[in-house]
């Protein structure tokens, strides 16, 4: 049974907006942990979203729907 084309690359979408999410949450746990600073939860969601905005750039816009 093969996976629908449409439903590979919605997973990939989700997959990798996670990983980015996971990642920029990860970076601010070491910031907070190691570097004795720490961001807004509100800067961290800019941050989260610029790197979504650049993937997007990159790689075109993800289907979700």
């Amino acid at each position: 049974m093969a996976l629908k084309p449409h439903f590979v690359k919605k997973q990939r979408s989700v997959v990798a907006i996670l990983m980015i999410t996971v990642w920029n949450v990860w970076n601010e746990r070491n910031r907070r942990v190691f570097d004795n600073r720490s961001l807004q939860p509100v800067q961290v969601f800019h941050l989260i979203k610029a790197e979504l905005l650049q993937r997007v750039a990159a790689c075109g816009r993800p289907e979700l729907s």
